[in-house]
């Protein structure tokens, strides 16, 4: 039995995409987050991963971070949407690390975690290429409510 569980982490510096949807300029997030809890020899076990495709975006022109250069909505080319992402750097990283960047919680009472490096947060973030160079702010958008909710999970 393999479980995956997977998101983005939400930033305050995220960059724009480069059109106006309904005249609101949109973030997209750079970095997301990976749990995988699998059988393995050792019981039940997790990992976590992190991986930002930044760079692709960048490259592409889909993202800018100036809101000032974000233009009104036009349909874009298929070319514009959709980009074959040949390498995005994916690196492992300490659950624990993904429970305090996204405010999660993950079961740990009988589990084993193989993967324990205690990396700070800054050093995850610039590994996997999440800051803008122009703006140092990295803080978490926790103080911003999401418009959604969770139905039919069993804790």
């Amino acid at each position: 039995m393999v479980s995956v569980m997977t998101g983005p982490v939400l930033l305050n510096n995220d960059p724009f995409f480069i059109y106006q949807l309904n005249g609101i300029s949109i973030q997209i997030p750079c970095a997301f987050w990976k749990v995988i809890y699998y059988e393995g020899v050792n019981g039940l076990t997790c990992v976590g991963f992190m991986m930002s495709h930044k760079k692709l975006l960048l490259k592409a022109k889909t993202v800018v971070f100036d809101i000032n250069e974000v233009e009104p909505f036009r349909m874009p080319s298929k070319d514009e949407l959709f980009m074959d992402f040949e390498k995005a750097g994916t690196f492992q990283v300490n659950v624990d690390m993904v429970k305090k960047i996204c405010g999660l919680g993950f079961k740990t009472k009988g589990v084993h975690f193989p993967y324990r490096d205690e990396e700070a947060l800054e050093i995850v973030y610039k590994r996997i290429e999440v800051f803008n160079l122009s703006s140092d702010e990295t803080l978490l958008k926790k103080d911003q409510p999401l418009n959604f909710e969770l139905q039919g999970l069993i804790p």
